[in-house]
């Protein structure tokens, strides 16, 4: 089958060209191939869970597909994979994603035995719309079938998963609901004798927290510490395990300035005192949590997402301007709550 002694013969670009247009052809007929097989496996070991002669005691009858797809023998699987020289779970998903193709995609199908898709997208589609019912599929189907193919795989892949959660709303709601219970840290073993942090937590969380990463790292360059941003960046997950030196550091270079503000940023001057004193109830009573008018200090431009000022504007208000909005904090001196608003 395979001769590993046949080298290609000295060749043109054009010709070569032509090779290549050619081996790549092949190339998706071999994988549009490879799913009508896996089809034609499932058909081979189709059982009927209704029948009088359904024995599940010898073979049980496993539904591997979305909702409508036939059901085959358990041991189809382990079969194929044998043959094919890949794992259960592999030949498994094979035979899920030519089931739903078939039955439940039939114009991207369509597409697919015609050579217009790429058998690797179309089990990409096949695996993402497998949890909705037979008539969101269906929709599914009928409205980005014929843009497979149209745009990077990335940018479809996007309009894919919002289309399938606009299918199914449940199970947009189920998904939502699953990301909220599935927020963890844990980290592994990386290479020479290093570790890698993983965490999955809230939006807002982990802007805050690369933010302190990032403000930590801009004041070990301001200490002297020459190493690249990256290995600033990994030093400063250290320091901030160790909350007391993390909250000296911070404290020390809170009037740092930065060293290149953007050129585009206004230079706003905070308002006076008196001007605070005269109107700070009709502040309150503009937004709930937010300064009013008179604390309002201008729009700012953002140097790489890094801090460009913080201005105390008496009356413990102070202004941090920041990425990706302006962020007012008010530090009361009473026993009353602290309160901070974007």
């Amino acid at each position: 089958m395979f001769d590993s002694t046949e080298e290609l013969a000295p060749a043109g670009a054009a010709q070569l060209a032509g090779l290549i247009e050619q081996n790549f052809a092949e190339l998706v007929s071999a994988e549009c191939r490879m799913l009508r097989l896996a089809c034609a496996w499932a058909d081979a070991h189709y059982l009927d869970s209704g029948s009088d002669e359904y024995l599940p005691l010898i073979q049980r009858a496993c539904a591997w597909g979305g909702e409508g797809t036939p059901e085959v023998s358990e041991y189809c699987a382990a079969e194929l994979g044998v043959l094919q020289g890949t794992g259960i779970m592999a030949a498994r998903s094979l035979i899920a994603d030519a089931l739903d193709l078939r039955y439940r995609l039939p114009r991207l199908w369509g597409r697919v035995l015609t050579g217009g898709v790429r058998a690797w997208q179309a089990r990409r589609i096949a695996e993402q719309t497998r949890p909705l019912s037979w008539e969101a599929c269906a929709d599914v189907d009928h409205a980005l079938s014929d843009f497979v193919g149209m745009m990077p795989w990335p940018r479809f892949a996007k309009i894919l998963s919002a289309t399938v959660l606009e299918a199914d709303p449940a199970l947009a709601a189920q998904r939502a609901e699953r990301a909220r219970t599935m927020q963890d840290v844990f980290s592994f073993d990386s290479e020479d004798g290093l570790k890698t942090v993983v965490a999955k937590a809230a939006a807002g969380d982990a802007i805050w927290f690369l933010a302190t990463v990032n403000r930590i790292a801009e004041i070990l360059a301001a200490r002297g510490d020459s190493d690249p941003v990256g290995m600033r960046r990994a030093r400063a997950l250290g320091i901030l395990a160790q909350p007391a030196e993390a909250l000296r550091l911070l404290i020390e270079h809170q009037q740092d300035r930065t060293d290149q503000p953007s050129e585009s940023a206004e230079r706003v001057q905070a308002p006076s005192e008196d001007t605070l004193e005269d109107e700070s109830d009709a502040a309150s009573e503009t937004e709930p949590g937010r300064p009013g008018n008179p604390m309002i200090i201008g729009q700012c431009q953002w140097n790489r997402g890094r801090p460009l000022m913080r201005r105390q504007l008496g009356r413990g208000w102070y202004f941090i301007s920041t990425c990706p909005r302006p962020l007012w904090v008010q530090v009361r001196r009473s026993s009353g709550p602290r309160t901070a608003t974007r």
